[in-house]
């Protein structure tokens, strides 16, 4: 009988035991699960935290590219501007006028024309014919008529009267003054009138009319 509630006793010892072991592991293997919960928990929170940052750095690199697009717009919206202003103001300070030179006067003094010159005479005596052509503001009738005839090829030889402070014309297109006589030689009309002073000391007006003349009597053979 004794032996038999030593037995019994033992049997209930190795229950508890037994339980209360299996509790330690039923509560560990809560207490594992808990924090593979906390930290799938924590990596999902972190997710959208780190997306959110990318995004707000999406935003912020599509701002600057914005801000740069609208810079260089207003750069290129400026600079067509101004170069729109030049040309405005280009246009305000170029003005024209015409231009002619002729020696058609010689063809009625051919008896005093230096013969070794004939090849070089124009037949009509015209070596320029009138031509609309643009100055600016300032230039005189010697400007126009230098770059003008340097444009086309034809030559032009002339000093600077630094007596009369202006520039005398003493050869176009290889026909020089006295070519023609004593009293030959290059004159210059505006609108229709020969000025008292040298080419370039006249100071072109919008529309004048500007002639270069070989005039084989000081003048008076082009009225």
């Amino acid at each position: 009988m004794r032996k038999k509630q030593l037995f019994i006793s033992v049997l209930i010892l190795i229950v508890v035991v037994f339980a209360s072991c299996s509790k330690v592991n039923v509560l560990q293997d809560i207490e594992n699960a808990s924090s593979v919960m906390k930290t799938e928990k924590a990596a999902d929170e972190s997710l959208p935290l780190f997306v959110q940052e990318n995004d707000d750095k999406s935003q912020e690199i599509e701002t600057i590219k914005t801000t740069e697009e609208e810079v260089k717009t207003e750069e290129k919206t400026t600079d067509t501007k101004e170069n729109a202003d030049d040309v405005n103001n280009l246009n305000e300070n170029v003005t024209e006028c015409t231009l002619s030179v002729r020696c058609d006067t010689i063809l009625n003094n051919m008896d005093k024309f230096d013969k070794s010159k004939i090849s070089i005479m124009p037949k009509d005596g015209i070596i320029f014919p009138q031509t609309k052509v643009i100055f600016y503001a300032g230039e005189s009738a010697f400007n126009v008529l230098s770059r003008e005839l340097k444009k086309h090829g034809i030559h032009i030889d002339f000093v600077n009267a630094t007596m009369y402070n202006t520039v005398y014309i003493k050869g176009i297109s290889n026909l020089y003054e006295h070519d023609c006589g004593e009293l030959s030689g290059w004159i210059y009309k505006v609108n229709g009138i020969v000025p008292g002073y040298g080419c370039s000391q006249y100071i072109l007006n919008d529309g004048d009319n500007i002639e270069f003349v070989y005039t084989c009597d000081l003048g008076r053979d082009i009225n």
